[in-house]
């Protein structure tokens, strides 16, 4: 079996910085919709969006993941539905760039990039066309804390869904 020698990434910003990731990971790009705040979340859930009626889609903040400013009240931003370890997890960024196509040699690892508390959340450096692009380490990007409130978050939207249908 021959590995692919080109990866497709789709591209994005927070605070000014570029990052991508991996096409095959997003389900879709959504506008901004009414946030449902979780008590008891961790800080960098937002909280929940209902993006069709039977799917309750937890939102993590990458400004705050990142310790990074707020957004700005004028900047709506976009949400990455990604699908993460099977789970559904809307990534909210501040703009949606493009897709690109780079050769697997373009990519290099943050071992030696990227330090402290933070620095699991990537997976590497790429360069295309003069830019800089950080890649997401999406299983490290969420905490097991993340992953505990998501996986209650959605089981509760189930459970509410079946009761509503019954």
């Amino acid at each position: 079996m021959t590995l692919p020698e080109r990866a497709q990434l789709l591209t994005f910003t927070v605070a000014r910085d570029e990052y991508a990731l991996d096409i095959l990971r997003v389900r879709e790009i959504a506008r901004p919709l009414p946030v449902r705040q979780i008590p008891g979340a961790p800080s960098a859930q937002v909280g929940v969006v209902h993006l069709r009626k039977t799917e309750a889609i937890p939102i993590l903040d990458l400004r705050r993941r990142f310790d990074l400013n707020a957004r700005p009240e004028a900047e709506t931003g976009r949400i990455i539905v990604c699908v993460v370890e099977g789970r559904l997890v809307g990534l909210f960024v501040d703009e949606v760039l493009d897709v690109i196509q780079v050769d697997l040699e373009s990519i290099s690892g943050g071992e030696h990039v990227f330090r402290g508390a933070s620095a699991d959340y990537f997976a590497g450096i790429c360069h295309h066309n003069g830019r800089l692009l950080v890649l997401l380490n999406l299983k490290r990007l969420l905490s097991s804390e993340d992953r505990i409130a998501i996986d209650a978050v959605q089981k509760q939207a189930r459970d509410f869904i079946v009761q509503e249908t019954e």
